[in-house]
């Protein structure tokens, strides 16, 4: 409550509930702040800080590799296998770049509500997506590197590339 009306001295706690707004104004500043402070609880932030630190590694890593020409097709296998193995399987599907998307466009939508942390996260996704075209949903996103690596062990030897 001293967030949502600026208690700032003990004395604000004798203004009058009207000086703050309607009644419609204050239930929405409420509305906003206990769904900030509900999607704040309900996530697992040491694991969303390690998962994105392992992201930009090993995205860092593939974009370097790749400019350079130094991925075959076998180390492009087994780099989809890693990928999917520890950022599908290992560390779980959240975050994900789309579900970042989704949940901070769901959160605007029904609580008019921006989520810090996911507009900054969003905001590194498009960053990457203008920088190299795909390259978010072939290498970050579980489900488009599960895609990519399945296309490609089902590839014959000849159109292997």
């Amino acid at each position: 409550m001293k967030d949502i009306f600026n208690l700032k001295v003990k004395s604000d706690l004798g203004k009058n509930l009207g000086e703050y707004g309607t009644s419609d104004e204050i239930a929405s500043l409420v509305g906003k702040k206990l769904a900030l402070a509900s999607e704040h609880a309900s996530k697992n932030w040491i694991k969303i800080a390690l998962k994105f630190a392992l992201w930009f590694i090993f995205l860092s890593g593939i974009f370097i590799f790749l400019r350079k020409r130094k991925i075959t097709p076998n180390i492009r296998k087994w780099m989809l296998f890693v990928a999917v193995l520890i950022f599908g399987i290992i560390m779980g599907s959240d975050p994900s770049p789309m579900g970042t998307v989704k949940d901070a466009i769901h959160l605007f939508a029904t609580k008019h509500v921006i989520f810090p942390l996911r507009m900054i996260a969003l905001t590194v996704f498009l960053i990457i997506v203008f920088l190299a075209n795909k390259y978010i949903c072939a290498w970050g996103c579980q489900a488009g590197t599960l895609q990519d690596l399945v296309f490609r062990i089902n590839q014959s030897k000849k159109h292997n590339t």
